[in-house]
């Protein structure tokens, strides 16, 4: 887990890096888990969730390295978390029900106008919900525009993703 983590942080150093891994394993080997506390670790710092798993690292022969690369590469207001298990569904639909509720709970507590991106993003959520069919050209958009107007970034999880392949 910790490999993994240090791998996720370090692929923030850099502009060019690879940002998009898969996790596989035979069932009950940590996946999720991982997945969970990876989720943690990007949340707001101030919240519950993030001392948690910050507890967690601080028992960790790498605690002080890690701490202070979290601190470095993660912005205070942690990252907009779409997290979704899938279904027997196109992977658009998964991806756009994780964006909806990440960037639900990211903006909740923020102040100001929210970003027009939001309003695309339900328009898409609206279709998905009705079976119609979503431009992978316009989602992916709409994913950057998010990602740009947080100014933090965002954690796409995708858990059982094989789900998506059965349909």
């Amino acid at each position: 887990a910790i490999d993994g983590v240090e791998r996720f942080l370090r692929s923030l150093a850099f502009d060019n890096s690879v940002r998009a891994w898969t996790l596989t394993g035979s069932y009950g080997t940590g996946k999720s888990a991982f997945a969970n506390f990876l989720t943690a670790l990007c949340s707001p710092q101030d919240d519950d969730i993030f001392k948690c798993a910050i507890q967690i690292v601080k028992q960790t022969e790498k605690s002080n390295l890690l701490q202070r690369q979290i601190k470095e590469r993660l912005p205070e207001s942690g990252l907009i978390r779409a997290v979704a298990t899938a279904q027997r569904e196109p992977i658009a639909k998964t991806v756009i029900r994780a964006l909806n509720s990440g960037v639900t709970s990211y903006w909740q507590t923020r102040r100001g106008p929210r970003p027009i991106a939001i309003s695309d993003l339900n328009e898409l959520y609206l279709k998905s919900q009705k079976g119609s069919s979503i431009d992978n050209n316009h989602l992916l958009q709409v994913l950057e525009s998010l990602a740009q107007s947080s100014r933090a970034g965002i954690l796409l999880i995708i858990d059982e993703l094989g789900k998506n392949l059965e349909f």
